[in-house]
């Protein structure tokens, strides 16, 4: 998506050299390729969620309690398994679901800094809980670029304005 766009004229190191000696720099660029790359990390989240609604263990939280109990967990999930009660279990699992099922969409309308901010949230607790490499690392700097936008919401913009 990146090599068809052009994001160099506004967000690469040319760019900002050219900034800085005062030059003159492309004042907007389309923004069809940053929604792709949005709606790339949307439906990752929306198909997680299709996923673990299909296969189970979700609602009554034993998918869940397993992970936690696993080789990828980590001390801190391992506490954390150890130390929930069980009803805990059943409602980290449905609120894993509604935010991977929602959050696709939200992350699309004004409620965008609330969505943000609960994937940054969920990102931070399954790193901290699982060993997965730097795949929460991924989705919070994918959210951090790709969602800050302060507000804009609209599929359809045509431009987005880049400051000089």
């Amino acid at each position: 998506i990146l090599l068809f766009s052009e994001c160099g004229a506004a967000y690469s190191i040319d760019a900002r050299i050219r900034r800085g000696r005062g030059l003159p720099v492309q004042a907007s660029v389309c923004a069809f390729p940053l929604r792709l790359l949005q709606l790339e990390v949307a439906q990752v989240y929306f198909f997680s969620g299709v996923n673990k609604a299909a296969t189970g263990g979700w609602l009554d939280g034993s998918t869940l309690t397993t992970i936690l109990n696993s080789r990828w967990s980590t001390n801190v999930g391992l506490a954390i398994q150890a130390r929930l009660p069980d009803g805990a279990f059943p409602a980290l699992g449905i609120a894993t679901l509604a935010f991977e099922l929602l959050a696709p969409f939200l992350l699309f309308t004004r409620a965008r800094p609330w969505a943000v901010a609960a994937a940054l949230s969920f990102h931070l607790g399954i790193q901290l809980c699982l060993y997965v490499g730097s795949l929460g690392l991924h989705f919070i700097l994918a959210l951090a670029v790709l969602f800050t936008d302060e507000g804009e919401s609209s599929l359809t913009k045509p431009e987005l304005t880049v400051i000089k």
